[in-house]
């Protein structure tokens, strides 16, 4: 019958007690397998105790535990292989005992580290707007943006149908605007959200976070119409700059504000947080000198000359800008002001909602915003026959496809803009 134990100098006669012993295990299974081999540990003759074969637990020897623990666990080891061939009926051949004896101590090989967890297309948004490798300064309207529409997309994710990185496609993409315009939303609100989606497509696709690029489809689309952004004719910018405000001042405030971005053609983000070091005087003129905050990553710094009404408007907040107001509430005291100064012409227009497109007919004062002075301004100065070149250097528009989007001139007014050119009217040439 198979047996076991362990014996220091393999149970012989020891030479020197003076000396550390190796501890061995010694295997016997009937007449034919005899098995000897070190435990690879040491000890006194006098620290070992034979009878319960583990070493004497004193204070003096610091490694007993784990010596004792490594024979109880080897011991562990073969009490289940000598149970294992018993219930076969079987020998351990000598073979067979050592290839279980070296099982015991071969290392483990280690497990692969699993690979960490990638983010999910909502945990994204977080990264994307904390990362420290985004070189441009993102906003506070623009983090407001990206928030936004992660809530939208999470309504859809919890309403409709759960998805990550990996679901979305074509089908996804279709599903989705179905989605969108059953709620009754215009093209251009699912657009916005779809073209903030594909950003952080393209961010995580970039980085090794999805290998999912069917976004790239030409049909996965940002939807835009164009809609009826109004701009206000220098007639009418006479009209709101004019108007007595002194009852109302914080109508007056947005008022200033926004008659500073109608003669400047800065974005609310810039021209909302002027202060006097933006007030610059080369050879005689007065200039207004931003580094737009859209633009910060190029730093292309913009100067426009100061305007009369500008200049009136510094000189009621002691030669310095007007204080910033939050934009939200330009934009409503703005469609106060204008309506105030007549501005209520009713405009008709054609907007998509819900998938179908409405006629909407409205007053033009209900339409204006803080984004009007800036159009205002592009259109303004080309009927005026500034040169387009000019008007982008202080707009900051980068192309003039982009640039002529901004331009809200009827055909009449472009048309008689044109009348005066030496292709229509020789005699203005030669009046020159």
């Amino acid at each position: 019958m198979a047996r076991f134990s362990f014996k220091i100098n393999r149970g012989r006669a020891v030479k020197n007690p003076r000396e550390p012993q190796t501890i061995y295990f010694c295997y016997r299974d009937g007449r034919n397998t005899k098995f000897d081999a070190s435990i690879k540990n040491t000890v006194l003759v006098e620290d070992w105790d034979s009878k319960k074969e583990r070493v004497r637990e004193r204070v003096k020897i610091k490694d007993h535990v784990q010596i004792n623990s490594l024979i109880t666990n080897l011991s562990h080891h073969f009490d289940s292989f000598k149970t294992n061939n018993a219930s076969k009926g079987i020998t351990a051949s000598y073979q067979e005992v050592r290839e279980h004896f070296n099982l015991f101590f071969k290392k483990p090989e280690p497990k692969p580290e699993p690979e960490p967890r990638k983010p999910t297309i909502f945990e994204y948004f977080k990264i994307y707007l904390s990362k420290p490798q985004t070189q441009r300064k993102l906003t506070h309207g623009t983090v407001k943006s990206y928030n936004l529409s992660k809530t939208f997309l999470q309504r859809f994710n919890d309403e409709v149908r759960v998805f990550d990185f990996s679901d979305i496609n074509m089908d996804w993409y279709n599903e989705f605007v179905e989605w969108c315009e059953g709620q009754g939303y215009s093209k251009n609100y699912i657009g916005k959200h779809i073209k903030i989606l594909k950003r952080i497509l393209k961010d995580a696709l970039a980085k090794g976070v999805t290998q999912n690029n069917s976004f790239f489809d030409d049909d996965f689309k940002v939807l835009r119409e164009e809609v009826e952004n109004v701009y206000l004719n220098e007639e009418e910018l006479k009209k709101v700059f004019e108007i007595d405000l002194k009852a109302h001042p914080r109508h007056e405030l947005a008022r200033d504000l926004f008659i500073i971005g109608c003669f400047t053609g800065l974005r609310i983000s810039d021209y909302n947080n002027l202060s006097v070091r933006n007030i610059i005087e080369v050879k005689g003129r007065k200039l207004i000198s931003v580094f737009p905050k859209k633009t910060f990553k190029d730093r292309k710094k913009v100067a426009v000359p100061m305007h009369h009404y500008i200049e009136e408007i510094f000189k009621k907040y002691d030669d310095s800008p007007p204080p910033s107001m939050p934009e939200q509430n330009l934009n409503k005291l703005i469609k106060d002001v204008a309506e105030w100064a007549e501005i209520d012409n009713v405009v008709y227009y054609i907007k998509t909602v819900g998938g179908k497109e409405i006629q909407v007919k409205d007053y033009k004062f209900n339409l204006i915003k803080s984004h009007t002075a800036r159009r205002s301004f592009c259109t303004n100065a080309y009927l005026d026959g500034m040169e387009i070149l000019d008007i982008m250097s202080i707009s900051g528009h980068s192309s003039q496809k982009t640039f002529l989007n901004y331009i809200k001139a009827t055909p009449e007014e472009i048309a008689i803009r044109m009348a005066d050119h030496k292709f229509f009217n020789p005699k203005t040439e030669e009046v020159k």
